[in-house]
């Protein structure tokens, strides 16, 4: 799952080359999860963990523009990244944290 976070997160970002393998010491490494994903979050959960915020835009992330808070999880882009796009990452979000019958939600959304 967290490949596909991992995923998700370069294809809204439209790095390139981007992998979840450490790339070496640098700065990055102490704060990040292979470059990409904080090891500490960057601020308090929201009081609903199964939230959407939709897509926003931003000046907080200098070139990326345009923002969406998914189960706790920001997702950032650029302008030319299409809504559509967007929404599809914010479903993709939502469909692996589905809340149904034999998930153990506490589990759930510690992991959240």
């Amino acid at each position: 799952m967290k490949h596909l976070l991992m995923i998700c997160l370069c294809l809204s970002l439209g790095l390139a080359g981007c992998t979840s393998q450490t790339q070496g010491p640098g700065p990055m490494m102490d704060t990040h999860i292979g470059g990409a994903i904080l090891k500490e979050p960057a601020r308090e959960a929201h009081a609903s963990i199964y939230s959407n915020s939709g897509i926003y835009k931003t000046s907080d992330y200098g070139l990326f523009t345009q923002a969406m808070t998914v189960y706790g999880l920001t997702f950032i882009a650029k302008d030319d990244i299409p809504d559509t796009f967007l929404k599809q990452i914010g479903t993709t979000m939502e469909s692996l944290f589905r809340q149904e019958e034999g998930i153990d939600s506490v589990q759930q959304e510690a992991v959240l």
